[in-house]
């Protein structure tokens, strides 16, 4: 048969696990609690509607041409962003107006805000005259 061991266990040695297994257990449920809770079903507020959704439009001129910008948009997000109208005429007296708009669609179309928009640093002005066209749409399309 096996022999019989006696521990003897120190005070001090008995309180300090107890604090130990007490800070371990709070530590897991702060965790748990706040980066648990990811799953959630959204709320009414992030649910909640930002724009009406369909077509809406704004003049714009550069030099004695008119341009239709056009801005299609849901509920709760820009589809798309474009100019219409456009001739060759305008894409030659104004290489960037093209590729400076696409970037503007592609950031809004993702989802980030107009005033998140990363303008790039080859076509800045070009890029700032067309987001802020944008912006002037979207007022409109506004709840």
């Amino acid at each position: 048969m096996g022999r019989t061991k006696i521990l003897v266990f120190q005070m001090k040695e008995l309180i300090y696990t107890g604090l130990f297994v007490i800070l371990g257990v709070t530590i897991a449920i702060l965790l748990f609690v706040l980066f648990g809770g990811k799953n959630q079903t959204p709320t009414t507020e992030s649910q909640a509607k930002i724009y009406n959704p369909g077509t809406y439009s704004l003049e714009l001129t550069l030099n004695d041409t008119l341009l239709n910008m056009e801005v299609v948009v849901d509920s709760d997000r820009v589809k798309s962003v474009s100019l219409k109208n456009i001739d060759d005429s305008v894409t030659t007296m104004f290489p960037l107006l093209t590729p400076s708009l696409a970037n503007i669609e592609k950031q809004l179309v993702n989802e980030t805000d107009p005033e998140n928009v990363i303008l790039s640093d080859d076509s800045r002005y070009t890029e700032m005259m067309l987001l802020e066209s944008v912006k002037e749409v979207l007022k409109k399309a506004r709840v």
